[in-house]
C-alpha cells in the first residue's frame, strides 16, 4: 500500500504472494518480502511501482516453505531474514548465511546488522561472519524481537521477557516498573523516533511510547483509539508521526 497523503494506492504482490516485510533504500527502492518470494518495486515513467522479483537468483537456497520476516536496507546491502538465513544482496549477487539455530529476527545496528537467535543471543554479521555479540542464559526461551541503540547503550526487546538495557557489561530491566506489564502483553516491535522517544508495539495492548529515561507518555490500544491491540510494524516518520500497522489496519498517531 502507497499513501502520498490523500490517496491509498494497493499494488499487487505477484502471483497473489503473501508480503512480511518492506524497506526503502537511499534511491527509493522499495523492497518487500514475504512467501518464497523477495524483490525490489521501482517508480516507471508514469510514476506507478513496478516490481522486480530477485527470486531466481537464489530460490536454489530456499527451504519447501521459506518465508521472510524482515527487510533491512542499509548503505549498499540489503538484508532478508528468513527463520533459518539471511540473505545479502549488494544490488549484484546474493550471499547466504545460516546460523546454527531458529533466526527470531534481525536488527538495524546502525553500522551492523545484529542477528538474534533462539535460546542464545545476539550476534553481529561482519561481511558473511557471524561474530559473538551478547550471548547469556537469559535468552533461554525469550524471543529477541529487536535491538535499538539508546544513548550508547542498546535497547533490546523480547517477546515474553521485556525490555532489557545492555551498557556493554551488565543487562538490566527497562524501565523495571514496565517489565511484568510487558511480559504479560508481549513485544512485538520497537522503534526509536527522531525526536528520540522510544515507541514498543505489544501483541496483546497496542504502543506505549516512552521517553529515554523510561518514563511512560502515553499508550494507545483498542480503548483510546486503535482499531485492533495486535501491532505487527511500527514506525516514526520525519514529522513524529506514529504509523502502525495493526493485525487490523493501519493506526496513525498525530505528534
Amino acid at each position: 500500500l502507497e499513501f502520498d497523503g490523500i490517496t491509498w494506492t494497493l499494488y499487487p504482490a505477484p502471483n497473489g504472494a503473501i508480503i512480511r516485510a518492506v524497506a526503502v533504500d537511499q534511491q527509493n527502492r522499495v523492497f518487500t518480502a514475504g512467501y518464497r518470494e523477495l524483490g525490489f518495486w521501482e517508480r516507471n515513467e508514469l510514476g506507478r511501482l513496478e516490481y522486480h522479483s530477485l527470486k531466481q537468483e537464489v530460490e536454489q537456497n530456499f527451504t519447501t516453505n521459506e518465508e521472510f520476516w524482515n527487510v533491512i536496507t542499509q548503505q549498499d546491502h540489503v538484508y532478508f531474514q528468513s527463520f533459518s538465513k539471511v540473505y545479502i544482496y549488494n544490488y549484484q549477487k546474493f550471499e547466504v548465511v545460516r546460523p546454527e539455530g531458529f533466526i527470531n529476527s534481525i536488527s538495524d545496528g546502525g553500522n551492523c546488522i545484529f542477528v538474534n537467535i533462539m535460546d542464545k543471543g545476539i550476534y553481529q554479521l561482519s561481511g558473511t561472519n557471524l561474530l559473538s555479540y551478547l550471548v547469556d542464559p537469559v535468552f533461554n526461551s525469550r524471543e529477541i524481537r529487536f535491538v535499538l541503540s539508546l544513548s550508547g547503550k542498546k535497547l533490546i526487546g523480547t517477546s515474553n521477557g521485556g525490555l532489557l538495557l545492555y551498557d556493554g557489561k551488565s543487562l538490566v530491566p527497562w524501565p523495571v516498573d514496565q517489565t511484568a506489564y510487558f511480559k504479560k502483553n508481549l513485544i512485538n516491535r520497537g522503534c526509536i523516533s527522531p525526536d528520540g522517544r522510544i515507541i514498543i508495539g505489544t501483541i496483546l495492548d497496542g504502543v506505549s511510547i516512552f521517553d529515554q529515561h523510561g518514563q511512560l507518555l502515553q499508550r494507545f490500544n483498542k480503548e483510546n483509539g486503535l482499531q485492533n491491540n495486535t501491532v505487527l510494524g511500527v514506525i516514526a516518520d520525519k514529522s513524529q508521526n506514529t504509523w502502525v500497522a495493526l493485525d487490523k489496519g493501519i493506526g496513525f498517531i498525530s505528534s
